[in-house]
């Protein structure tokens, strides 16, 4: 014969008592509940954002994609002492230039001598499809012959008066390295449509 526990068997009389006290939670659980709603709304009180105080992030990212570029061939070696003056004013002058956001410029290194070993570089300049290429005094030569190679490029070159569709010339001449620079600067503004 089967044995029968009473566990979870009611009895007719009593099943109302005997659920109500089954049912009926421990005082201590309703404060712990009400301790556990309350640390949350803390918790989330100290966490939320304060609309009111000042960003602390970090320099918002902007899209430069569509910017106007500029690309500086600048020597490395070979280059006499005013040629060297001229590439750094051109530089200062282009970041100046890259000031307003809408222009980038990156200076690429350009071995001058011998001037054949500066052509690939060059080279390797026009395929990163700047929008103007501009050649300081001791890369003008090598500018030069790249223009005539590559129709489709413009340059700016500093220091040789050049022909070309291609071709903006700045005649630096016996100017000061400052001068070359800001008229490069507004060269370069000015093809940029700024």
């Amino acid at each position: 014969m089967a044995q029968f526990s009473h566990v979870g068997r009611i009895e007719s009389g009593n099943w109302k008592t005997k659920v109500r006290s089954q049912v009926r939670a421990p005082r201590h659980w309703l404060a712990i509940g009400i301790g556990t709603v309350v640390l949350v709304a803390v918790g989330a009180w100290l966490l939320w954002p304060d609309s009111n105080a000042t960003s602390q992030s970090a320099t918002p990212v902007h899209n430069v994609g569509g910017n106007f570029r500029a690309c500086l061939l600048a020597g490395t070696d070979g280059a006499t002492a005013s040629q060297a003056s001229a590439d750094a004013a051109i530089w200062t002058s282009l970041t100046q230039a890259a000031v307003s956001g809408r222009i980038n410029v990156q200076r690429f290194p350009v071995p001058t001598s011998p001037a054949a070993a500066a052509m690939p570089y060059v080279n390797g300049v026009v395929v990163q499809h700047c929008d103007v290429i501009v050649s300081g005094p001791s890369t003008a030569t090598v500018a030069t012959k790249a223009a005539k190679e590559n129709a489709a490029q413009q340059f700016l070159v500093v220091g040789v008066v050049t022909q070309g569709r291609n071709v903006t010339s700045v005649a630096a001449g016996e100017t000061r390295p400052a001068t070359i620079g800001e008229m490069v600067r507004d060269r370069i503004v000015q093809i940029a449509g700024q």
